[in-house]
């Protein structure tokens, strides 16, 4: 199960072992249309960045402490109360995703106990690691404290026919699929489940260790 507000932040819910356990997954925002819609303004990316940092200080005081105060750019809050407490500690994991690599990374490095990368080629999550590696030396914090995960289109059936098949029809209404099975450019893994599997280990050599897959092509019959 999962909420969404305007901010970019969802909260996801699983039930493991018989108990429901919490995570966020928060980012800086991207979708105008979205913010408009509530009334919010839209500021600059680094405006964005900066009230992601901020908000993700003031969560995390009010799910540790007693009360919680906090002064900063954007917001502020003074003997703030959060009751009552989450039951992990020292608080429920913190996903960050986003690409900026001055700013957004940072963020992720000082925060997040998961990194995720949306829609990129191996290459590209390779390259934001590292960058993401780099932040973690210059806050002090060890890399391998942070999970990273990547966000991927999927389309997988049982045999390449069936894949084009389902190409030729998504092509109509999403322009992401380009080209039938293009299993490089990153937006998309494409194919029989042993192809798709053959892609998706490409990011595992970079360090990825989950994969958020949003499947295309549900509606048309042919998917596994």
């Amino acid at each position: 199960m999962q909420t969404t507000t305007p901010s970019g932040q969802n909260c996801c819910y699983a039930r493991c072992n018989q108990q429901w356990k919490a995570g966020v997954s928060i980012g800086a925002g991207w979708y105008e249309e979205e913010y408009r819609a509530y009334g919010y303004e839209y500021p600059s990316d680094s405006i964005r960045i900066e009230q992601l940092d901020e908000a993700l200080h003031i969560i995390k005081a009010m799910w540790t402490n007693v009360k919680a105060t906090f002064s900063g750019k954007h917001y502020r809050i003074l003997d703030a109360i959060c009751n009552p407490k989450p039951l992990q500690k020292p608080h429920p994991p913190i996903m960050v995703g986003g690409i900026g690599e001055k700013l957004l990374l940072k963020v992720a490095a000082k925060h997040a106990e998961r990194y995720n990368h949306p829609f990129g080629t191996p290459d590209e999550v390779k390259r934001k690691i590292e960058v993401l590696k780099e932040h973690c030396k210059t806050v002090g914090r060890d890399h391998k404290e942070i999970e990273k995960s990547v966000l991927i289109r999927v389309i997988v059936a049982n045999s390449e026919n069936k894949v084009n098949q389902i190409i030729r029809k998504v092509k109509n209404k999403d322009e992401i699929v380009e080209q039938p099975l293009d299993r490089t450019n990153g937006k998309i893994a494409v194919g029989t489940p042993e192809q798709v599997v053959a892609g998706l280990n490409k990011y595992v050599e970079h360090e990825v260790t989950h994969f958020i897959l949003h499947f295309m092509g549900l509606g048309y019959g042919e998917m596994l």
